[in-house]
């Protein structure tokens, strides 16, 4: 199963690809706005060889409150 995990709660930006036994991961300290968390799960899907496409799911921490 290929998962791609995001997270921008508490101050950092981290996103993460499990391919099977395989992990990807780019994180941030800094609290990345929209687009260069996007800039950070595009190269995390490239690191990979993935596209949105060949995901199985997202998952999306919501954060406090």
């Amino acid at each position: 199963m290929r998962v791609l995990g995001i997270d921008g709660a508490l101050g950092g930006f981290s996103a993460a690809v499990i391919d099977g036994e395989a992990e990807y991961e780019a994180v941030s300290g800094r609290p990345d706005a929209l687009e260069a968390g996007l800039g950070h799960v595009a190269g995390v899907l490239a690191s990979a060889g993935l596209t949105v496409r060949d995901l199985d799911r997202i998952a999306v921490g919501i954060g406090p409150g």
